[in-house]
């Protein structure tokens, strides 16, 4: 009888643990989701803002990427993200827009060079859709690059000879962790000169 009890009450002390466990994971996720505080990010040379999670560190701003042509405007770290992660991030780079190039015709150029960039490329979904009040293209997709696999949301949008592309680039097993903050920074996204 005695090891009966003894074996009862180890047993509710182990759902009582998996309860309190459970509570604590199910209450960050709900804060995470629902209640997080967001930052507004602003670049008032090309002229975008865009709301970020405040826990998320900001980094490469203005890096050139390709002289004259591409420029990495800034990028959101997510707070997992450790020091040479190549993901883990939201991104927003400009690009310029060579005369009379229209979104489809530089949507199709875009694709042909992921498949030709990205080791593994696979077209998952590809779209139109509205980024800053104006027609884009979103994209995503998966590749493998040194080693580990990846999944990338890529949404580009053409603003006179300017384009932008908002990226989100995340490990294939994580891509949905950070959906719901990635899109109310999709959401976010404006452009404050006409």
């Amino acid at each position: 009888m005695k090891n009966n009890s003894r074996k009862n009450r180890d047993i509710v002390i182990a759902l009582i643990l998996v309860g309190v466990v459970a509570a604590a994971t199910g209450g960050y996720f709900l804060y995470r989701h629902y209640f997080e505080k967001y930052l507004t990010y602003e670049d008032q040379m090309y002229g975008i803002r865009i709301k970020h999670p405040a826990g998320w560190s900001t980094a490469f701003e203005h890096q050139v990427i390709k002289e004259n042509q591409v420029i990495n405007l800034i990028a959101f770290r997510t707070p997992e993200a450790k020091p040479g992660d190549p993901g883990h991030f939201v991104n927003i780079i400009a690009y310029t827009v060579p005369q009379g190039l229209t979104l489809k015709d530089s949507m199709e150029q875009e694709l042909a060079d992921m498949k030709i960039f990205y080791r593994g490329f696979q077209l998952v979904d590809s779209g139109d859709t509205i980024l800053g009040g104006l027609p884009a293209h979103r994209f995503v997709y998966t590749f493998s690059q040194n080693g580990l696999d990846y999944k990338k949301l890529q949404i580009h949008v053409l603003k006179g000879q300017q384009g932008y592309a908002l990226g989100y680039l995340q490990d294939l097993k994580d891509f949905g962790w950070h959906t719901r903050q990635v899109e109310k920074m999709v959401k976010s996204f404006e452009f404050t000169k006409p």
